[in-house]
């Protein structure tokens, strides 16, 4: 998994993975922190108690990091 996400890094791809329930989410946080990707396009969260997290809160976790990645990615010219 880890040299696909390397290589969907040189394309207009960015993952998010959500930790929910009991862990361990090592295999994940390893793939949040992946070195050699020209462009960081993966983002792990594990919120806790995700079940009293209301739909707003959510939301915005999921866009966490997401921001910053199409900022990256038209840098890096794989968006327009």
């Amino acid at each position: 998994m880890s040299d696909e996400l390397v290589a969907a890094s040189q394309r207009n791809i960015f993952y998010k993975f959500l930790g929910v329930g009991e862990g361990p989410f090592d295999f994940l946080r390893r793939l949040d922190d992946l070195r050699g990707r020209p462009v960081d396009n993966a983002h792990f969260i594990e919120p806790e108690g995700v079940d009293a997290i209301g739909d707003q809160q959510f939301f915005d976790l999921l866009l966490e990091e997401y921001p910053q990645w199409l900022i990256d990615a038209r840098n890096a010219g794989l968006i327009a």
